[in-house]
């Protein structure tokens, strides 16, 4: 994997304090730095607050972003699953609070779900869940990475034709 493949800046906000709303927390960090891949929050977990919503989400994506990764709560799920916009998150959220986060530090490592997050690591994620490759391993680990997926489609590729399935994204070379 090359290295000019990877995300020019991948944008990590811990959002503990809550004073302002994330909204205009995110489009200060866009302001600064305008070429974004992935928003990691790391939000009130423990809470049952929907911190991310249909509005935020999109507005992050129109602004660059290709998905969000946090360990909190979101609500407006079933408008942002039409939006299209990669979400992770722990649970559904019921409500929200606007006004009340606030920027904390940019660049900083963030524990999200346990698992902790540096800037310049690469976050995969996928309906199985996320992934945080370091990024002082991200050339071996795509690389192998790599390999395993192209030995399962080709294995799932000669199932499908034996049981005469017509062949799908999945496992089309």
């Amino acid at each position: 994997m090359e290295t000019t493949s990877l995300p020019k800046v991948a944008v990590i906000i811990p959002a503990r304090n809550e004073v302002q709303s994330i909204g205009s927390v995110v489009s200060e960090v866009v302001r600064l730095h305008p070429d974004f891949d992935v928003i990691v929050i790391d939000d009130v977990e423990e809470a049952d607050i929907g911190s991310i919503g249909s509005y935020n989400i999109l507005d992050w994506y129109a602004r660059g972003a290709v998905g969000v990764v946090t360990d909190a709560h979101a609500r407006d799920t079933d408008e942002i699953a039409l939006e299209q916009v990669p979400l992770y998150f722990r649970g559904l959220g019921r409500g929200i609070r606007p006004g009340r986060n606030m920027l904390e530090s940019v660049n900083r490592p963030v524990s999200i779900g346990g698992v902790l997050v540096c800037p310049g690591d690469v976050v995969v994620a996928d309906g199985d869940g996320v992934v945080v490759v370091p990024r002082r391993v991200v050339e071996s680990v795509a690389g192998q990475a790599r390999s395993i997926l192209d030995s399962d489609k080709k294995a799932r590729r000669s199932l499908y034709v034996k049981l005469g399935k017509k062949l799908d994204k999945t496992v089309k070379e």
